[in-house]
């Protein structure tokens, strides 16, 4: 891996933009070596030009009012540079990758992506440790993983896929998310919202059979493992039938006849079942272990879980996704579609009147198959356990009928307009 020592300077003025300036004289040196970490305690600023400055001598301030750091450089520029980053604060572990070419930092978006995290820290400090390496250099290392159940990351939502609108303040209405949009490299389908990498080994089997195959795939260094059931669901896309994923993703599935792809979690309350998520439909189901479907493989840390900041008006904030979610006593409430869809758009809550119905993957993102309600616990007000809960978006084969999330054992479902099941606003934090 080719490395320059005079990039560090770039690496730490790729954080600039997290509003630097501060008059303390307390000094956090950067190390001249070929990684470097600081610890900061951080507060929300806003985002100033990402361009590197061209001092000498790389320093970062900070004290225990004015915690945003100052950086400079005069480091003579190199294009064509990967800035690999990672993130911890509390228990999170967040890694991330920007480019740098033509005298500029790239991938605006992954830099405001990085400061909304920054600016969700609300006390306590962060570390930060980069590296620098060519952009084309093969020999640059694969990210390495934590174990399965310490792994977070911040994503934002995709976009369903659904464009026309067929009922009143429906998915195809609003049309929420981030677009979606991916790379291919020798096999490799890399999700540019996500930051997830898939492999399609292949290989047809049992549930076991998958965590086999996966754990001893080799393919570009990296560590795979079998996709928990919510990141199997980001590929799935609600405006096509036979086959739910974007066309092309056909390097991961291309059967219409058994569209099953196998996900990590159990049942909780049995071992012998586990979830899959059926691309044929576009829903998460489970079945017996013994089972024979798909198996796909996936590399990059875990993004199931949000981070949630609790508002006393009666709403939930997962400032990682940017949305907020209602949580009042209407949340325990039994409703058809159409009176779901009235209650959002005349709800008033936090000063807000913009709350609406959840598109499916919005809806998926605080289902937690872990537990036996199948809702995240961070909510007050639950859904009685297994009847459901609405979502905007509607089932393309027969429009009648709305996809649906928790249902018994947390399977996602497509019911009937008319049925009763619960529901919980959503807005997008602007």
């Amino acid at each position: 891996m080719t490395k320059t020592t005079s990039l560090l300077s770039i690496v730490a003025i790729s954080f600039i933009f997290s509003g630097c300036s501060t008059t303390s004289s307390d000094t956090l040196p950067v190390d001249s070596s070929d990684k470097n970490t600081t610890n900061v305690e951080p507060t929300p600023t806003p985002v100033p030009s990402a361009t590197p400055s061209t001092d000498a001598n790389t320093t970062a301030e900070s004290n225990a009012t004015d915690t945003n750091a100052t950086v400079e450089s005069n480091a003579t520029v190199v294009d064509d540079k990967i800035i690999s980053y990672t993130l911890e604060f509390e228990d999170q572990h967040i890694e991330g990758d920007i480019k740098y070419h033509d005298g500029e930092l790239q991938d605006k978006q992954k830099i405001e992506e990085f400061l909304t995290l920054i600016g969700s820290i609300k006390n306590g400090k962060y570390k930060v440790e980069f590296e620098v390496y060519d952009e084309n250099d093969s020999t640059s290392p694969a990210p390495t993983q934590e174990p399965e159940d310490t792994q977070t990351v911040q994503p934002l939502v995709k976009k369903t896929g659904v464009t026309t609108s067929v009922y009143e303040l429906d998915d195809g209405e609003f049309q929420s998310g981030q677009k979606r949009e991916y790379e291919i490299s020798r096999g490799i389908v890399t999700d540019k919202v996500t930051g997830l990498k898939w492999y399609n080994p292949e290989e047809f089997g049992t549930r076991e059979d998958a965590e086999r195959v996966c754990s001893s795939l080799g393919v570009d260094n990296e560590k795979w493992r079998v996709p928990y059931i919510k990141e199997l669901q980001t590929l799935a896309r609600y405006d096509k039938i036979y086959l739910s994923m974007d066309d092309e993703l056909r390097v991961l599935l291309d059967d219409t006849d058994n569209t099953n792809v196998w996900g990590y979690e159990y049942r909780v309350d049995t071992k012998e079942s586990a979830y899959y998520m059926n691309f044929g439909v576009g829903v998460i189901e489970n079945q017996i272990n013994s089972n024979r479907y798909h198996i796909l493989c996936v590399s990059g840390y875990d993004k199931t879980e949000g981070k949630y900041i609790e508002h006393k008006e009666g709403y939930k904030e997962d400032a990682s996704r940017k949305l907020m979610w209602e949580d009042t006593s209407d949340n325990s409430v039994y409703l058809v579609y159409s009176s779901a869809v009235n209650h959002c758009k005349e709800l008033s809550l936090g000063g807000y009147t913009d709350w609406r119905l959840p598109n499916v993957n919005e809806l998926v993102t605080i289902t937690d198959f872990t537990k036996s309600t199948n809702i995240n616990y961070v909510f007050d007000h639950l859904p009685r356990y297994g009847l459901g809960v609405w979502s905007s978006t509607p089932y393309s084969p027969n429009t009648d009928d709305v996809y649906t999330a928790m249902e018994s054992n947390g399977n996602m479902k497509h019911r009937e307009r008319t049925s009763k099941r619960y529901f919980r606003c959503v807005r997008t934090v602007k």
